[in-house]
């Protein structure tokens, strides 16, 4: 029974190497030419065929890239390891954005004669505090009001002249040393 099931997979010498999660058959023949074995890799698509959607281990065995065709023990561990990879890529893309929100607000204060110190604790008033839904947006979060709040309108409080411009002297302000 072994020896037909074997038979049948290995007619004509071609040999199943493994499928994919999207159904794609990929077989090996090796065949002797002038004395020297050669091993012809191809795909059976499952469908229409997509080259796009080839996993890259597969893509390079049958490139001849790698010896071993992949497990479906390896593929599970890779597909894990492309997922936890997305999620640190999402976390990053979020302190990144919370990173250019902080720049911004203080450069706006700066560029507007601000107290700069008074813009920073204003923008660490605003941190996110460990209680905060992952999927905030800094621009329009804010924990201290407990709701939505526009981009402009946090700059615009943060951007208010305070005085009234009477002890204002061009050319008098020296940057912090």
């Amino acid at each position: 029974m072994l020896a037909k099931i074997v038979g049948f997979l290995t007619r004509n010498g071609k040999q199943l190497a493994g499928t994919d999660k999207a159904g794609n058959a990929y077989f090996r023949q090796s065949q002797t030419v002038d004395g020297a074995v050669t091993e012809k890799r191809w795909i059976k698509f499952k469908g229409n065929p997509d080259p796009t959607t080839v996993p890259v281990e597969w893509n390079s065995w049958l490139n001849g890239r790698r010896e071993r065709a992949p497990t479906p023990e390896e593929m599970i561990e890779l597909e894990a390891h492309r997922k936890a990879v997305k999620v640190k890529v999402a976390l990053l893309e979020k302190e990144e954005e919370k990173n250019r929100f902080r720049a911004k607000v203080l450069q706006q204060g700066m560029s507007n004669g601000q107290n700069t110190d008074v813009g920073v604790e204003q923008v660490k008033s605003n941190e996110v505090h460990k209680d905060a839904k992952p999927d905030f947006q800094p621009e329009t979060w804010n924990p201290s009001s407990g709701g939505a709040e526009s981009t402009s309108d946090v700059v615009g409080r943060l951007s208010e002249p305070k005085g009234k411009g009477d002890t204002f002297k061009p050319g008098t302000w020296q940057p912090p040393s």
